[in-house]
């Protein structure tokens, strides 16, 4: 992989695809401080739910008893499962949430696995997957000249990043990724992409969402604007090299929780923004 990129701290995972397997590999963790992100996946805390009894109602001092014990161990299992899925730092400080839009998530509404929000972000993110299928470095790509000067600002960060990335990759490449992606989303693709290409990798199978996705509507530059908390499963998708041999990470989590930004552009929907919670487990 090129060593070229610079690192911004306003997209902390900038270069990488909104799958656990692709996050895994190019970077080291989903977050800045995330003690569980090499854990095995957990359950959502969304996908617990109380049980209601189909018994008859009983009006008897046991029944009263045994209604009350099954939901005080409904209740205690919902709370573990949040509990589990709260990030904390190295001295057990509840981390907070710092991706654009965080506090809109806070207020998201579980929605269908087939809603059409969902379905679409999944075809955008496959449509993505595809083109790491066959990315390779542009024929007539030229090096381009390093920056004698250090980036004072994230924005100068990322500029440089997609500089570095359009020069490796061909018109195709770029048409293909600004068709799904716009802005700060659409650099982060060209940054993969480009990584992709010069280290001869090619990606194979696609990703699914799975589990409770949430969504909330938010405004993207002005515009209307959907934001969606997805659970992207990977357990399909395999990376190969240069050599078509499989690129292993058998520590790699299958499943991560992924936040995206749609917009529409010229009436269709594209991914915005990409960003990742504090624990991506899912």
């Amino acid at each position: 992989m090129s060593a070229f990129f610079k690192q911004s701290s306003r997209s902390r995972l900038l270069g990488t695809l909104g799958t656990a397997v692709v996050s895994a590999l190019i970077l080291s963790g989903c977050a800045t401080e995330n003690p569980s992100s090499d854990s095995s996946s957990s359950a959502s805390a969304h996908a617990s739910s109380v049980q209601s009894s189909s018994a008859s109602p009983r009006v008897s001092d046991q029944g009263t008893t045994e209604a009350s014990a099954e939901a005080s161990s409904s209740a205690s299992t919902e709370a573990s499962a949040e509990a589990k899925n709260e990030a904390t730092s190295s001295d057990g400080q509840k981390l907070e949430e710092v991706y654009a839009g965080s506090e809109e998530m806070k207020n998201a509404s579980s929605v269908a696995v087939d809603s059409e929000e969902v379905k679409k972000t999944a075809e955008l993110v496959n449509s993505f997957e595809t083109i790491l299928t066959k990315v390779k470095v542009a024929p007539s790509a030229a090096p381009s000249p390093e920056n004698t000067a250090e980036p004072t600002s994230d924005e100068e960060v990322e500029r440089q990043n997609v500089e570095q990335a359009r020069a490796v990759l061909d018109d195709e490449t770029i048409r293909s990724i600004e068709a799904v992606a716009v802005d700060s989303a659409a650099a982060e693709f060209a940054v993969q992409a480009s990584e992709y290409a010069l280290a001869g990798w090619h990606y194979e199978g696609s990703s699914t969402v799975v589990g409770t996705p949430r969504m909330a509507e938010t405004q993207y530059k002005g515009q209307p604007a959907r934001m969606l908390e997805v659970c992207m499963d990977s357990s399909s998708v395999k990376i190969y090299d240069e050599n078509n041999q499989p690129v292993k990470d058998d520590n790699s989590p299958k499943r991560s929780l992924n936040i995206y930004t749609l917009v529409q552009v010229d009436g269709q929907w594209k991914i915005a923004t990409h960003d990742f919670p504090n624990n991506a487990d899912c």
